[in-house]
């Protein structure tokens, strides 16, 4: 074992033992019946054929964890149906981003759910095995490509022995922040599945858990769509504060948003401004330069105050989205709006946050 592989295991053995609070606990029912999938086995990875079978044999148990977690998300499927999806297991090689896959694939005739066999993808084969097994009943679900992907991560680290994931650190480098509400399928970049995951998460934690989603996993194709559909459950359920009474897609934008840059639990418990297995931004804000940014829709640019200052068209900026100040002391933060109070010389704030919540034009921002 060299010395990345083995620090690799220890990484992955560390993160097994983090409690995310965001997680479920599943009770462990009688046995039950084996879901009598299709398996075939390809190319290297037939030298470990008995261990992927027998690792299968306990994934397609009715009450294993696969199957446990789709049961909170989809309570009324017949997941019965998901026999009927032949499973490959191949080796991927590391030319390829992803471990798991559902589709048609090259030289192929019919759909399949496909694997990849090495030994780090076998250690969490439970999480993507569900992750795919999700896509294939949101096909007739009328769903957006975003929501679609986020169902399908929330099960998948639901359904993982490992959380948080590494792809969550992606975005920590970052000033910008990208957004994941568009058309593509797959993504564009691997920053938008991140952001993707963390807004799924973000949701679940300020509307009482995953079981919100067994009423947002249908007919959803914009983020207006999903604000109503929330709203209607948070009535439902009798949720009557602050958050249930300010949904609007363009809210949910926003306050995600600033919950990535603040990422701090208030003092009475409240996850407004934090997200759960996320560890937050390396850097307080962009270094001021001189260029031209291009803010997603959706997506949000983190800015130093001297930047504001530099800026010539800093009150059209305050007029085009909405942007906010971030005010830190030793004991909390505070977000106030500038717009309020547009002196940028008494600003002693860590960053401003500009966020971009109209879903159809990319902001230009000149600094």
């Amino acid at each position: 074992m060299t010395n990345s592989t083995h620090s690799t295991f220890l990484n992955l053995l560390q993160a097994a033992l983090v409690t995310a609070s965001c997680l479920l606990a599943f009770p462990i029912p009688a046995k039950a019946a084996e879901i009598n999938a299709s398996i075939e086995i390809r190319s290297q990875c037939l030298n470990f054929e008995n261990d992927i079978r027998s690792s299968l044999k306990t994934l397609l148990q009715d009450d294993s964890v696969v199957f446990s977690t789709l049961k909170i998300f989809y309570p009324k499927r017949d997941l019965s149906i998901l026999a009927k999806v032949p499973i490959i297991i191949e080796d991927f090689g590391p030319q390829k981003q992803y471990r798991g896959f559902y589709g048609l694939h090259e030289g192929d005739q019919k759909k399949s759910l496909q694997l990849d066999c090495a030994l780090g993808s076998r250690l969490v084969w439970s999480g993507l095995l569900a992750h795919e097994y999700a896509h294939i009943l949101n096909e007739q679900q009328n769903l957006s490509s975003w929501m679609d992907e986020m169902l399908a991560q929330l099960i998948e680290i639901n359904a993982s022995p490992f959380y948080p994931y590494p792809r969550t650190d992606i975005l920590k480098n970052h000033a910008m922040t990208p957004s994941f509400f568009s058309a593509d399928k797959p993504f564009k970049t691997s920053e938008a599945y991140a952001s993707n995951m963390l807004f799924g998460v973000y949701i679940s934690q300020n509307f009482r858990g995953y079981r919100a989603y067994q009423e947002l996993n249908h007919n959803i194709q914009s983020v207006d769509q999903f604000a109503a559909s929330l709203k209607k459950y948070t009535e439902d359920q009798a949720q009557f504060d602050w958050i249930r009474d300010h949904i609007s897609g363009e809210n949910l934008i926003i306050y995600f948003n600033l919950a990535l840059n603040v990422n701090r639990v208030t003092k009475n418990g409240s996850y407004l401004y934090a997200v759960p297995g996320w560890n937050g931004f390396s850097k307080e804000s962009l270094i001021s330069q001189s260029g031209k940014y291009f803010i997603e829709p959706g997506g949000s640019l983190r800015m130093s105050a001297a930047m504001v200052e530099q800026s010539a068209k800093a009150d059209t900026i305050s007029k085009i989205a909405p942007i906010y100040r971030v005010l830190k002391n030793e004991n909390e933060f505070k977000i106030q709006n500038p717009q309020d109070d547009y002196d940028a010389s008494k600003w002693t704030e860590n960053f401003l946050v500009l966020i971009n919540t109209s879903l159809n034009n990319y902001l230009q921002v000149d600094i």
